[in-house]
């Protein structure tokens, strides 16, 4: 039975209320599966995870906020998942989840909505032909190394779809057919008991034209040993209107992306390798007001990753060496207000960027460079250590840094020639104890470049201070 591509264990209103309530039932109504309880497959888990950052802008007084200076907090997540098989072929799967952060209710009897659904599909397996799987609903979807769809499992929250996903697969390999609705603007005004017509609402917003939604073809071709072949395409189109031209999955546009990635291994999996590559092509609005703008520019986009690394499996612990290399491009007229021709910045449209380019969280694959190496140990079969050093800079000088979710760092001045950004070391250690708990730490320390100390400023004044952050996990999961 399958019931989700995650790991087992793997803020609301009242539908998600009503979800809790059903999940209730479904659990209760005993005469409902009184004959088919093997058939019903439940697990839960909870998460909790301390954080702290220090000088998380770099020493810059004048940020607030996000970006304020010091930052401590402890996050916690709750699951629920509920899988039932109707048949053989045909599966239900519920993840009911609870995310919040220790004290941000109002009051300690404060019973703030934090429930949400962030699973609930149907999969049907083999149908009309055998090997062919069709999953409608809300589920997580993440392909290769999630550089640019992934589902943010690190964060708090994480990343579903809302999706219809068609895969077909065979011997040799896997197709992936995906349509997702990623953003409706017209969904507020659609009602139960009325939800084609909108009284009272005008016309020309209800046509449903201005919603974003992301279209994928993702295959995987495994017919050589120990190589597998992963050529894609993802359309991403938008016809909404507002908002950043820099603004991650940026209105008003259709963004195509061709890639492939390529991962393996060589020599009895002593070495093990992986490459990516994507080009960006469309159009996309100059001018973000005043309704849908003519898509005026170009989209000229690029970015690649490469890594190796060398297994000593002979060795205890079974030490690893790696080595990465990363580039996506960047536009030097972005901070101009004569944005024309070619738009060139990358877009990293749905990602995981945790632990890609560091686990601190400060680096997308956007207008950015990356060499890094690694050095990892498994003193246990459930244990492992891990220390990376990543050295940033900039691709393109004129545009900006841009953080892990695609947004604005620190902005590039006008006559900026500095490209370091700054180096990265992080060591990080993983363990399981009593079968079920997983406990996780890591730190992590920001020496800042010369990018920062050219741009970020405040009242004329350059702040450059090095960033600190450190992590302490517990997952309890059955």
């Amino acid at each position: 039975m399958v019931l989700s591509r995650r790991k087992k264990g793997t803020g609301a209103g009242a539908s998600s209320i009503r979800a809790a309530l059903f999940a209730m039932v479904l659990l209760q109504n005993a005469p409902l599966f009184a004959l088919d309880s093997e058939n019903l497959n439940i697990s839960a888990e909870i998460r909790e995870r301390y954080e702290g950052r220090v000088n998380s802008s770099f020493g810059n007084p004048n940020d607030t906020g996000v970006n304020q200076n010091n930052q401590s907090f402890v996050g916690s997540r709750t699951r629920l998942n509920v899988g039932y098989d109707v048949s053989p072929d045909i599966n239900l799967f519920l993840q009911l989840q609870d995310t919040r952060a220790f004290g941000a209710e109002p009051g300690t009897i404060s019973n703030t909505q934090n429930l949400d659904l962030h699973q609930g599909y149907f999969q049907v397996n083999n149908m009309f032909l055998d090997g062919l799987q069709l999953r409608v609903g809300r589920q997580a979807i993440a392909f290769g190394n999630h550089r640019v769809i992934g589902d943010v499992e690190w964060s708090n929250v994480a990343r579903s779809f809302d999706a219809v996903r068609m895969t077909l697969n065979r011997l040799v390999g896997s197709l992936d057919l995906i349509w997702a609705r990623t953003r409706d603007n017209d969904v507020d005004q659609i009602t139960i008991r009325d939800p084609v017509s909108f009284p009272g609402t005008p016309a020309e917003q209800r046509k449903g034209t201005d919603d974003q939604n992301l279209y994928i073809a993702y295959g995987t071709f495994k017919g050589i040993p120990t190589v597998s072949v992963e050529p894609y395409w993802i359309f991403l189109v938008d016809n909404g209107v507002g908002g950043s031209l820099l603004a991650p999955a940026a209105t008003n546009q259709q963004r195509h992306t061709i890639g492939t990635r390529v991962d393996g291994t060589l020599f009895a999996k002593h070495l093990d390798y992986t490459m990516e590559g994507d080009y960006q092509f469309g159009k996309i609005a100059s001018q973000r007001t005043g309704g849908i703008g003519v898509r005026d520019l170009d989209i000229n986009a690029s970015a690649f990753a490469a890594k190796a690394g060398y297994n000593f499996l002979e060795l205890p612990w079974l030490p690893r060496i790696g080595v990465e290399y990363d580039f996506a491009s960047g536009d030097g007229d972005n901070n101009t207000d004569d944005q024309r021709g070619n738009f060139n910045t990358f877009e990293n449209l749905f990602p995981t960027n945790h632990a890609l380019m560091g686990v601190m969280d400060l680096m997308g694959w956007r207008n950015m460079q990356d060499l890094s190496l690694s050095f990892k140990v498994k003193p246990g079969p459930k244990t492992g250590i891990s220390m990376d050093y990543h050295m940033f800079r900039l691709a393109n000088r004129k545009d900006n840094w841009y953080r892990f979710n695609g947004e604005v760092q620190i902005q590039s001045s006008a006559d900026n020639q500095a490209a370091s950004i700054g180096q990265e070391l992080d060591i990080t250690a993983f363990t399981t104890v009593k079968e079920t708990v997983k406990l996780g730490a890591g730190w992590g320390h920001f020496f800042t470049g010369e990018f920062i100390e050219k741009n970020n400023l405040a009242n004329s004044q350059s702040f450059t201070t090095d960033q600190d952050w450190v992590y302490v996990m517990a997952t309890v999961g059955f």
